[in-house]
């Protein structure tokens, strides 16, 4: 196989994974904003690792979840991992515990499935730039962003679009969903195509933007951020869309 090729024949691409900040189902609190971490991949790409981390609203309530992505089958592997202080959280709530002191614990428990699924933390593979990331406003105030990158000996673009959802707008505010394509020269790759919002995304999706993108041999990670109407203001959360080499 060329591995400096990126046509459609030799790539698939991964639908959108859409990250619960809290997996405890009981935990009713909403997350201001959230934050991540890359905590690696397994030697061959299959298989990498995130934290996603941040405060409730009530702003003392810190929690982290740290998930596998099998990046050749489009979904989460294993079950999340999730330390939370607070009401419904499952864990015994301590004397002011800090996000730090959350973040380690749950970094801790995880051990075990890191293992499990082979995640090496000195595998962080290539962060590329987003410095040079072009973004672009139409007059519907629907973005456009692109970033130009080297990938596998071709010259490549990645193209974030957002397009208006089917309902236009609901009562919290306008609704958007992405584009997302790889492009090189004469082949383009669809990483993600929204054709709805997903429920998991909330209401009130308000704007799109690329975060992070991260390659590693025949494997790229794309993290896109997303700012949604929340109880005291925009909610920032992240996607996490990934293809691999067939």
């Amino acid at each position: 196989m060329n591995s400096s090729s990126l046509g459609s024949s030799l790539f698939r691409a991964f639908g959108m994974m859409a990250v619960a900040l809290v997996a405890s189902s009981s935990t009713t609190a909403q997350a201001e904003e959230s934050s991540w971490a890359f905590l690696g991949f397994s030697q061959d790409g299959a298989f990498a690792a995130v934290e996603i981390f941040g405060m409730h609203a009530d702003r003392e309530s810190p929690w982290s979840t740290i998930r596998i992505i099998d990046t050749r089958a489009n979904q989460f592997a294993g079950p999340p991992v999730t330390t939370c202080v607070g009401q419904g959280c499952g864990v015994v709530k301590v004397q002011d515990p800090s996000l730090k002191d959350v973040r380690g614990w749950n970094r801790d428990r995880a051990r075990e499935i890191l293992a499990q699924y082979h995640i090496d933390a000195t595998i962080q593979g290539q962060r590329n730039s987003l410095a040079t990331k072009e973004r672009g406003v139409d007059p519907g105030g629907l973005s456009r962003e692109a970033i130009r990158f080297q990938w596998l000996g071709a010259d490549c673009t990645l193209v974030l679009q957002e397009v208006p959802a089917p309902n236009g707008k609901d009562g919290s505010g306008r609704q958007r969903m992405i584009d997302l394509r790889l492009q090189r020269p004469g082949s383009e790759l669809v990483l993600q195509k929204d054709t709805h919002v997903p429920l998991s995304r909330g209401k009130g999706v308000q704007s799109y933007g690329m975060d992070s993108m991260i390659t590693y041999g025949n494997t790229i990670l794309v993290v896109v951020r997303y700012a949604q109407l929340g109880p005291k203001g925009g909610d920032v959360s992240q996607l996490f869309i990934s293809a691999g080499a067939l």
